[in-house]
């Protein structure tokens, strides 16, 4: 959010940053983040972003991953590139994680996760689809956040979610929203 802040579109318009580090540096963010953490329903990152057919970008002009169509055919129709995708992801929040949790693990109580796995009416990929390709990345992923704090983890996603119950026991889900 830094670089793309300070990008000449952006600049522009700024007058002033309210509340930020005092740098892009790892140590000035994580300093920011001990002294500011709080509460936050969903985590952010910098990605490269590009036009809705940018083959290079992993978000769209309308902060869209891939898109949701593409995304969920993906998982069937092009599994070696939904795993590499997925894979890119998964290295991505395991080392953000590692760096949050490093500075402010012992801090917190609840560590907030999720993923919206189905719609109103059930799933919506199927549950052999989920364990194949989501499930162990998830299983990783809170792993990770456990081994460096002992918050309990807080795992929203929408929808009817009975099938994946016991999946979510088993990678470590203390609190499920909403039941």
């Amino acid at each position: 959010l830094l670089e793309v802040s300070s990008q000449e579109c952006f600049a522009k318009d700024t007058i002033a940053t309210l509340i930020g580090p005092a740098s892009d540096s790892d140590e000035d963010i994580l300093e920011f983040w001990k002294n500011f953490l709080s509460s936050s329903w969903h985590m952010t990152g910098t990605v490269k972003m590009g036009k809705i057919d940018a083959s290079d970008a992993a978000v769209d002009s309308h902060f869209r991953v891939r898109g949701m169509e593409n995304g969920l055919m993906d998982l069937v129709a092009d599994q070696d590139f939904a795993e590499a995708f997925l894979d890119r992801f998964l290295r991505t929040i395991l080392r953000a994680q590692e760096l949050f949790l490093a500075e402010v693990g012992d801090l917190i109580d609840v560590h907030f996760a999720g993923d919206d796995l189905c719609g109103q009416k059930g799933p919506l990929i199927s549950p052999a689809v989920y364990r194949r390709l989501i499930k162990p990345r998830w299983a990783q992923i809170l792993a990770a956040i456990k081994a460096r704090t002992k918050a309990k983890i807080f795992y929203h996603t929408c929808g009817a979610v009975g099938e994946f119950l016991p999946d979510l026991i088993e990678i470590g889900v203390d609190i499920l929203n909403p039941v």
